[in-house]
């Protein structure tokens, strides 16, 4: 019965041990625990600000991406942006508008077949895939307006392409100018030389073939003649003077001035209404078509007729070719 007391005394204290060991783990638990929330506490405001910080740049990026929109908008041009692929990846209002689509609608397609519409890549567009630099190219549409494009390739750091801008400059009337001066420029050539030649002619004859001559080699028109209105039956028009022309050539035009269709020609239209007339395109025009064969031939594309007058009435016509 002794060894009972004795016996109780070690389990109350093997007892005591295990629950302060236990009070032990809780506490360390409790400890582990409110780390653990602490820490995830801290993550979670380190995610927070993570998220304002990202919401920030989005937002830094949507305006970015806004402002450029509304810049590439303001442009009268037309702009474009494409990927290696030629297809489009980005396109300002003017560009869809000349596509006659929506922005939206532009996107991912070939920009070839949206404006301008060609069988394939512009040849400079192809050319700055691979080269860097500026490279530019004039391209004449359907409408008969000329472009300048402009390309521009954005490549990354290991130099491959990212993608090409566009910028489409309306240079029509630019070029439509510069034609102008040229034509004024080969003018005043002509009449420069003519005036010389009409102070040193000794004949009508002689002067009517140094004019013909100068408008040919001086303005470089691929011909010119002088025809005088003839008062007989047929109303015949008579080669007097020609440049740029076979020998005899003239001579086998049969021209009239009679309202036939010898007579319905640039020529004969000029001496019968007394007024300039002008054939833009001698192979389609049907008034040429008793010429059309030879003048192509001669490669005459085009033509100017103006009547050579005597007060009111017209004695004649001058004739000048173009190719």
């Amino acid at each position: 019965m002794s060894d009972a007391p004795e016996k109780m005394q070690h389990e109350l204290e093997a007892a005591q041990a295990a629950n302060a060991d236990l009070q032990a783990k809780l506490d360390h638990a409790q400890t582990e625990k409110e780390l653990a929330e602490r820490e995830l506490a801290e993550n979670r405001s380190a995610l927070l600000f993570m998220l304002e910080d990202l919401e920030a740049e989005r937002k830094k990026i949507e305006q970015a991406h806004q402002e450029l929109s509304a810049s590439l908008d303001a442009m009268r041009d037309p702009i474009f942006m494409h990927d290696s692929d030629y297809r489009v990846m980005r396109s300002n209002r003017a560009y869809a508008e000349r596509a006659g689509m929506t922005v939206r609608d532009v996107i991912g397609k070939p920009y070839y077949e949206v404006f301008p519409k060609l069988d394939g890549p512009m040849a400079h567009c192809r050319m700055a895939l691979h080269h860097s630099g500026e490279k530019a190219e004039e391209i004449q549409i359907e409408s008969g307006e000329t472009f300048l494009s402009r390309s521009f390739a954005v490549r990354n750091a290991d130099g491959s392409h990212l993608y090409s801008m566009h910028v489409m400059e309306n240079i029509t009337e630019r070029k439509q100018a510069e034609i102008a001066l040229l034509h004024a420029n080969r003018a005043f050539k002509i009449l420069g030389a003519g005036n010389h030649e009409l102070v040193h002619a000794t004949d009508e004859t002689q002067l009517l073939q140094s004019m013909c001559r100068i408008i040919v080699e001086t303005g470089g028109y691929s011909a010119a003649w002088v025809g005088y209105a003839q008062q007989d039956a047929e109303k015949s028009v008579r080669p007097m003077a020609h440049s740029g022309l076979e020998a005899g050539y003239a001579d086998t035009l049969q021209i009239t001035w009679s309202d036939s269709a010898h007579g319905r020609g640039p020529t004969g239209m000029a001496v019968r209404s007394n007024t300039t007339q002008i054939v833009q395109d001698v192979a389609h025009d049907p008034a040429c078509a008793p010429w059309r064969e030879q003048a192509l031939k001669h490669g005459n594309a085009s033509a100017i007729a103006l009547p050579l007058r005597d007060g009111a009435e017209a004695f004649g016509c001058l004739t000048i070719y173009a190719a």
